[in-house]
């Protein structure tokens, strides 16, 4: 069965802590999570306590929702308050255990603009996916900015999305070769920097 996937990012308002804000936004879809038609899935990713440290994070979290149906996923999908919605089409590279207390990385790429948008997915998928799968995490897969979304007001054409069993596993993977050969591919189909979200996982659904 097809399932449709909408990544909701979202911040949390001016002076509010991070620690208040993950627990009414997750107390606000457990009240309301089972009311949404079509819906299949949701889970909802916090970033830790240790992205706050060095620099704010562009986003506080983020919301992954899965519909029965892309009318479902439409539905829900429209402009709502400062939430940037990615409609997307997802491929796993690399299947893999999702354990609850995994570290969720979730990195926010744009297209490099002088490719089409076909060449991009097409270099992602197929080239730079089987580079990245060098990396030893427990689960990889890319979530591709659909079709349908392509705009220009859009800010993200897609998100790579791992799982690691702890930082300390992250630490080691960035100073392997492995992430460096990986790293240094990202500009063959990548236009600069892309932030990168570090979060626990909340799965409602």
């Amino acid at each position: 069965m097809a399932v449709y996937k909408l990544i909701r990012l979202r911040r949390r308002p001016a002076g509010m802590t991070p620690d208040i804000f993950h627990a009414t936004w997750l107390a606000e879809a457990l009240a309301t999570v089972d009311s949404i038609a079509g819906l299949l899935g949701y889970v909802q990713n916090h970033c830790l306590a240790g992205g706050y440290r060095a620099r704010e994070p562009l986003f506080d979290g983020y919301a992954e929702e899965y519909y029965a149906s892309a009318d479902a996923r439409t539905a829900r999908a429209s402009p709502d308050g400062d939430d940037v919605l990615l409609p997307v089409e997802v491929t796993v590279i690399r299947d893999g255990p999702q354990p609850p207390d995994a570290i969720k990385s979730i990195e926010l790429i744009r297209r490099r603009p002088d490719l089409r948008h076909g060449d991009f997915d097409r270099y992602w998928r197929d080239c730079h996916g089987p580079l990245a799968c060098a990396i030893p995490f427990l689960r990889y897969e890319q979530n591709h900015l659909t079709a349908a979304a392509r705009d220009p007001a859009i800010a993200f054409h897609g998100a790579a999305i791992t799982w690691f069993g702890s930082t300390a596993e992250m630490r080691t993977v960035a100073g392997s070769e492995a992430y460096r050969r990986t790293r240094a591919d990202e500009a063959n189909f990548l236009d600069g920097t892309s932030p990168v979200l570090l979060t626990t996982a909340h799965k409602l659904r």
